[in-house]
């Protein structure tokens, strides 16, 4: 399983500003080496959001180069994330326009998983931080990839033991959680960021 997360440009239909992938394993987080800092110009707020320079995006790769970077990272593997839909948009997009190509990978959104195992937090279409403080954890620095991907792998190391217990130990079963889920959660059920 690869948790991602990815730093936005912030201008309309650019590629992310950077991608980060972990691997997890069971209960081991493997952090990889980032799968990208683009080289795409960012609107200052961005900037302070994300913390990623100018100078650091100058040194950044191409998206061409960065994009071809993630997809041989990603592999086959199952993508998780935390509103997974908006990253795969995000990202589907930019692989269609730079390499003319879909993500072939299913995903797996935290976002409706976390809910369909845990209805009883009454946490549905709460965002990410709310989950990390319902299980004491926090993401280091907020909305910076790395960081976000990691406290994600987290939860989902907890949310894979929540799920084992309830005799969900497929990735179809846990697609098939967050698809009942998103059925019957308000709005499809997601949460912010």
């Amino acid at each position: 399983v690869v948790v991602g997360d990815r730093d936005e440009a912030g201008i309309e239909r650019e590629p992310p500003a950077g991608i980060v992938l972990l691997h997890v394993d069971e209960h081991l987080v493997a952090i990889d080496k980032p799968a990208g800092l683009l080289s795409v110009a960012s609107e200052r707020e961005n900037i302070l959001v994300h913390g990623i320079s100018p100078d650091a995006q100058a040194r950044g790769l191409a998206p061409d180069e960065a994009l071809l970077q993630f997809l041989e990272c990603a592999g086959r593997e199952v993508l998780v994330g935390f509103n997974a839909p908006f990253d795969q948009a995000v990202l589907d997009r930019a692989l269609r326009e730079h390499l003319g190509v879909r993500l072939p990978n299913p995903w797996i959104d935290l976002a409706q998983l976390a809910p369909a195992l845990l209805p009883e937090a009454r946490l549905a279409g709460r965002p990410l931080d709310d989950w990390l403080a319902l299980f004491g954890l926090r993401a280091q620095s907020r909305h910076r990839a790395v960081f976000d991907a990691y406290a994600t792998a987290e939860l989902l190391l907890i949310l894979l033991a929540r799920a084992g217990a309830q005799g969900l130990t497929s990735v179809s079963q846990l697609r098939a959680a967050c698809e009942q889920q998103a059925r019957f959660s308000p709005g499809g059920g997601a949460g912010g960021v």
